[in-house]
């Protein structure tokens, strides 16, 4: 076994694995109810969106399965008013067909990517060695240019039931001028649900929320759920106005100064999805895919793409 398979597995030890059955959620939130929406994109732009109520896997990917050699076994059966059964970062070492028709179910895995997080062990000034001395230069710059014509610290963090309400009124400020939620509809949820369920989580001590001022105006976002030792990055975003002084890179040093203070978390996960700035400040990586499961039906089968014709009877 290589020594990044055996880092691999090291980390999947000792955490709870998916069920054989994931249409039957288990304790602990475990998986949650979710109206998932599947968006047809052109061009960068989302042409027209179908959503599907899921179940969810509640977890990071350090807790998504116990055995990444191995594709998570198809649901024996769909609970009622259920049309997908969803994975969205289950570390996955063998390769594996991107469609496939099972009894009851289609399978469908989308291009597996690099799962980027940082291991939090040791110190902060121990991380920052990982960088060269000119990016350790360019990071400490961006800062200092950042903070010097910010007026004060402009590091926020939330946590608690009762600060939501101002962390969602912040981050949602700024997450209506990004291109993830202008273009893709991806950014903090409008309507009543989402605070009141920001509301809940952090009740059960399951929220970080990150926001960075410039003087009295948030610029940038983020939007993390706890799993224990595990800290993983949900939604971000940064006003463009506000491009030239590096928000979300200065946001991010900040985040990951803070977690290496808190002795409670081990890993800050970056969450699903592969972008550039992930690589920069990770220290490692592991290969992982979202695993998706539809209901066997004629409609659903006509979402997925270039999906093989059902057997014939």
């Amino acid at each position: 076994m290589s020594r990044e398979a055996a880092m691999r597995r090291s980390m999947l030890g000792g955490q709870t694995g998916t069920s054989s059955n994931p249409a039957f959620p288990d304790s602990g939130h475990r998986w949650r109810r979710e109206n998932t929406r599947w968006r047809f994109i052109f061009a960068g732009r989302t042409l027209f969106a179908v959503h599907l109520p899921a179940l969810v896997l509640n977890a990071p990917f350090n807790q998504a399965t116990s055995n990444p050699s191995k594709v998570p076994a198809a649901p024996q059966s769909f609970p009622e008013g259920i049309e997908a059964i969803r994975m969205y970062s289950c570390p996955l070492d063998v390769r594996a067909q991107k469609i496939a028709l099972r009894d009851g179910a289609i399978r469908y895995i989308p291009a597996p990517y690099d799962h980027l997080y940082v291991e939090l062990s040791g110190s902060f000034e121990d991380y920052l060695r990982k960088f060269s001395s000119k990016s350790r230069w360019t990071l400490r710059k961006k800062l200092k240019r950042f903070k010097e014509g910010c007026g004060e610290d402009p590091f926020r963090e939330y946590s608690g039931a009762s600060e939501m309400q101002e962390f969602y009124a912040l981050s949602r400020s700024v997450s209506e001028k990004t291109y993830q939620q202008r273009l893709l509809d991806a950014g903090i949820p409008q309507g009543k649900e989402f605070p009141l369920e920001l509301n809940r989580r952090a009740a059960r001590g399951e929220i970080q929320g990150y926001v960075l001022m410039h003087c009295t105006l948030p610029v940038a976002y983020a939007l993390c759920y706890v799993h224990g030792d595990t800290i993983t990055l949900d939604k971000t975003g940064f006003d463009p106005e506000y491009a030239e002084m590096h928000p979300g890179t200065v946001l991010t040093y900040l985040i990951i100064e803070r977690l290496f203070a808190q002795p409670r978390f081990r890993i800050y996960d970056f969450g699903s999805g592969y972008f550039e700035y992930k690589a920069f400040f990770s220290t490692h990586s592991v290969r992982c895919a979202e695993i998706i499961y539809l209901r066997r039906t004629l409609r659903n089968l006509a979402l997925v793409p270039r999906v093989p014709p059902p057997p014939l009877p």
